[in-house]
């Protein structure tokens, strides 16, 4: 019964760190997840000391886990897709050919005219 009492409250401690977790990807704050993410591996340690139990309150502690945490994927990848998408609109952009005067006087284009070296 205290076991499950410190489960209770460990999870309710995991599931207000998911709630962070979630604001600070909202608000797009990469330092703040990252910190996050860290504290959420301590508790990842913490909750693999306690034996599965049949407690209703627990099952649906952990069914919420489970739901902020598809929620925090989600968030994620969206603003990993949005990161992409941004860098491929910007490197496309910068693929198209430039035109500009030659040093005798006509205009021509050139493909390499770019302020980012998109060399890997």
């Amino acid at each position: 019964m205290e076991q499950d009492r410190q489960l209770q409250q460990l999870l309710r401690k995991f599931i207000s760190l998911l709630k962070k977790e979630k604001q600070a990807l909202i608000k797009n704050d990469g330092p703040r997840v990252s910190q996050l993410v860290k504290e959420k591996e301590s508790f990842v340690e913490l909750l693999g000391g306690f034996e599965p139990t049949g407690n209703p309150e627990i099952r649906d502690l952990v069914l919420k886990i489970r739901d902020l945490q598809a929620d925090n994927l989600l968030l994620t990848e969206q603003a990993l897709s949005y990161h992409d998408t941004f860098l491929s609109a910007v490197t496309q952009g910068l693929k198209k050919a430039n035109s500009t005067y030659s040093r005798y006087g006509n205009l021509s284009e050139q493909e390499d005219v770019s302020l980012i070296n998109q060399s890997f």
